[in-house]
């Protein structure tokens, strides 16, 4: 068992700064602790368990809390949402997996934890430029979001969101489903939009009907999509078999 500290270190493209951490390797199972490492410009503190008793499949389990990360930053090395979500995030969660290589690792993948955002943007994101071209709405090419929290667990090669809510211009939204780590879509979108949406709604011919059948006590338009397909090629469907004024509050 040892202690190890350094300015700045690099590890599969990630490079945390002022590290310190506490190892130890006893029959074959290699644990790595750390307290407020720097990364992200951000913090980051966990556990890191890796049993070698096997170098061609080694099985890993990882509990991490990450406070105050910039968000583009952790999505541009971990998917391929880059330089879309800008913000400050936080996230406590735990994943195992095994294999010797990145893919393995990924087919292998399981994990659960929650993640929030604070005063965020999505800027020119092509995923919402389509819904909003759905919707016969103006492109998203900068939305503020107010904040965004959701609670998520990664099974079989998907991650499925739970308690996921966000509140934005255009209005606040919820999510059930899931997302394949192959990118295909499985879930439905719920949206309150705001009383600026929900005007331009009103005058909107394709949509104009909504505000009339789907207006809440606020006046606001509640809608319910069914997205499918990919997240280069998403599909849309307006859900009428349920009650969006259910699915949105």
């Amino acid at each position: 068992q040892c202690k190890i500290s350094a300015d700045s270190i690099s590890f599969r493209n990630i490079a945390p700064n002022d590290f310190e951490a506490e190892i130890s390797l006893i029959n074959n199972i290699l644990k790595i602790r750390t307290n407020k490492t720097g990364i992200y410009q951000g913090f980051l503190e966990g556990q890191a368990n890796a049993d070698l008793n096997d170098s061609e499949n080694i099985k890993f389990e990882i509990k991490v809390k990450a406070t105050n990360i910039e968000v583009n930053e952790f999505l541009s090395r971990f998917t391929k949402i880059d330089n879309h979500l800008f913000g400050k995030f936080n996230l406590d969660a735990t994943f195992t997996s095994q294999g010797s290589t990145e893919e393995q690792i990924l087919k292998s993948l399981s994990g659960s934890g929650t993640g929030v955002l604070a005063e965020g943007k999505l800027v020119n994101f092509d995923f919402f430029n389509r819904l909003a071209t759905f919707l016969k709405l103006e492109d998203y090419q900068e939305e503020p979001i107010k904040t965004l929290k959701n609670s998520f667990k990664i099974i079989n090669q998907r991650v499925y969101f739970e308690d996921f809510e966000a509140f934005s211009k255009t209005g606040d939204w919820k999510v059930t489903g899931s997302i394949g780590l192959d990118e295909s879509l499985d879930y439905l979108v719920g949206i309150k939009f705001s009383q600026e949406i929900t005007k331009k709604i009103e005058t909107n011919d394709y949509l104009k009907n909504l505000a009339q059948f789907f207006k809440d006590e606020q006046g606001r338009v509640n809608v319910l999509i069914k997205v499918s397909g990919t997240s280069k090629n998403p599909q849309f469907i307006l859900d009428f078999n349920n009650n969006p004024l259910g699915q949105v509050s």
